[in-house]
């Protein structure tokens, strides 16, 4: 929700209740004034009746407005003021009215003056004052959208063009991001924050660059010159069974560490995103020529390999890393699968699916892309391999998934 419209609802929301209120009290208020004036009116009117029958002069019968009667006997003097129901001869039906009646004693004699003013039922004084509440509610509403597209348009076109900016900038771009200047001291002193922040993720960004390629550069030279060296001893003829296993058995964890800083610095570099070039591949042909060099790990585990293409794939990317990605899924396939198994591969125009046998998965699935995660913690594996799928997948948009059944175990990428 975009937060002028949130505004607007709150807005909307506050003077609704507002309108609700002032509707209540607006109510309460004209009943209190208008029944005040009306009791006067009737008290008023009450005395010039009862100052006329001193002088003589014949009142008239208006029924149920007016009623003045000579009583048998004399009795006190009283007056009194409520709200009573009569019949309206008029009307045909009967009426609301407020009353006021009172005994006069004029010249020996007692009079009952009954006046009554007909009152507004509540239920009109309600729709008149809602309809008018609503009348001035529609036409706040009307004059908050106009604002809303002309005034506040306006006042946040600085935002949304900052924000559009924003929205473009990358870690890679060799300019400082520049954003438009504006009169609104909020806005300016936001465009200043994402000024310096921006500025300071390039000059990170710059510096993991760099420490990435002199860290594959440094590290790399002396893990060359170890296995070069342990290389050359092992073909030493003077060293013993003993000594020569030690060696060995360094020669292989010096490997395994040049293995393990190349795939580091490759994820780094992915996620980077220092792979720019990028080309057309056509992911069958890369499939048959991958299973072709895998030809020997295949035969050697009696695997059954079938490759079911149902339209041709074709992506925009990067052909080292889309090359990784396809070997790294094999290999994944072959390594983790039972003698005697099988591996399925089917390619459509908009997924890649890899099908393979082997023993049921211990743990979340969701753990098997994380860096260093093993399914069988005894493997010689890296457990970087699925790690570098989901990484170029997320570097180019694409989803990957992981799904069991039974002994079977299903990698599912969709373009």
């Amino acid at each position: 929700m975009r937060l002028l419209q949130k505004a607007t609802r709150s807005y909307i929301l506050f003077t609704s209740l507002l309108f609700l209120i002032a509707g209540g009290l607006l109510y309460g208020l004209l009943t209190e004034i208008i029944e005040k004036e009306a009791t006067e009116q009737l008290l008023g009117n009450e005395r010039r009746i009862a100052e006329q029958l001193r002088h003589g002069q014949h009142i008239i019968n208006l029924p149920p407005v007016l009623e003045v009667s000579k009583l048998n006997r004399p009795i006190q003097e009283s007056i009194t003021v409520k709200d009573t129901v009569a019949f309206d001869n008029v009307e045909n039906e009967l009426e609301a009215f407020l009353q006021v009646s009172s005994v006069r004693n004029i010249s020996g004699s007692s009079y009952r003056i009954v006046l009554r003013q007909m009152i507004v039922e509540p239920v009109e004084y309600m729709s008149t004052i809602g309809l008018s509440m609503a009348i001035v509610m529609v036409l706040l509403l009307m004059f908050t959208v106009l604002m809303n597209r002309i005034f506040f348009h306006q006042l946040w076109s600085a935002f949304y063009r900052s924000l559009a900016t924003l929205k473009g900038f990358s870690v890679h771009q060799n300019t400082p991001l520049k954003l438009e200047d504006s009169s609104i001291l909020e806005f300016s002193e936001l465009n200043a924050a994402i000024g310096k922040l921006t500025e300071k993720a390039r000059s990170d960004f710059r510096a993991l660059k760099e420490f990435s390629e002199n860290a594959s550069h440094e590290t790399q030279t002396p893990l060359a010159i170890i296995q070069a060296r342990l290389d050359e001893l092992l073909q030493d003829p003077a060293l013993s069974e003993q000594q020569a296993n030690h060696i060995q058995s360094a020669y292989v964890a010096a490997q395994r560490l040049s293995k393990l800083n190349q795939t580091l610095l490759l994820l780094t570099k992915i996620e980077n995103q220092q792979f720019k070039n990028t080309e057309l591949i056509n992911i069958n042909d890369l499939i048959g020529r991958q299973i072709s060099q895998l030809d020997d790990f295949v035969r050697d585990k009696g695997l059954q390999v079938h490759v079911n293409q149902q339209g041709t794939l074709t992506v925009l990317s990067n052909p080292a890393l889309v090359d990784m990605l396809i070997s790294n899924l094999l290999s994944n396939a072959i390594r983790h699968n039972v003698r005697k198994g099988f591996i399925e591969v089917m390619v459509t125009a908009r997924s890649l699916t890899v099908k393979n046998s082997g023993v049921p998965l211990k743990g979340s699935p969701a753990k098997l892309f994380e860096r260093f995660h093993k399914a069988n913690p005894s493997s010689s594996s890296l457990g970087l391999g699925l790690a570098i799928v989901r990484s170029v997948c997320n570097l180019y948009g694409w989803q990957v998934q992981y799904q069991a059944e039974d002994n079977t175990h299903i990698l599912l990428i969709l373009f």
